[in-house]
């Protein structure tokens, strides 16, 4: 079992990931070409999680946190205007900007989690956000400092 930290509002231990080759500067209103859009991820447990399962949480633009998977659960327009932030510094002041106590957006978790390989089959999406957080290996107070 992997040992991770619960999950916290703390923006130290979080990742930021830039989802530029993702087809929707479009529909997001990002110019062609432009970082972006970005997902904040933290890899930890939920505190309320008495077995302590490390997972991979999504911070979403309404200020609470989302297990990927649920992320990528959910329908196409509604993952982009959720959980992606067209800029860095959008992402970056969302999450410096979140108070002590965690929140988890309940309603939007799944009772059935599907795998990674069926979430990914056949959706770009899915298949982008998967392999950026395989390959993010920079946590977001680095980036901010650059």
């Amino acid at each position: 079992m992997e040992l991770t930290a619960k999950l916290a509002n703390d923006w130290q231990v979080c990742r930021l990931l830039d989802l530029k080759e993702l087809p929707v500067h479009d529909r997001l209103g990002l110019a062609p070409g432009t970082g972006g859009p970005f997902l904040v991820l933290q890899r930890a447990h939920d505190p309320q999680d008495p077995r302590l399962e490390a997972d991979d949480f999504a911070l979403t633009c309404e200020g609470r946190w989302l297990p990927l998977y649920a992320v990528l659960q959910l329908p196409d327009d509604e993952r982009l205007r959720l959980a992606l932030f067209t800029t860095a510094a959008e992402a970056l002041t969302a999450l410096q900007a979140l108070g002590s106590k965690v929140e988890l957006d309940h309603a939007r978790i799944p009772g059935t989690r599907r795998s990674e390989a069926e979430l990914a089959a056949g959706d770009a999406f899915n298949t982008t956000v998967l392999k950026r957080r395989d390959a993010a290996r920079t946590p977001a107070h680095e980036l901010s400092a650059a």
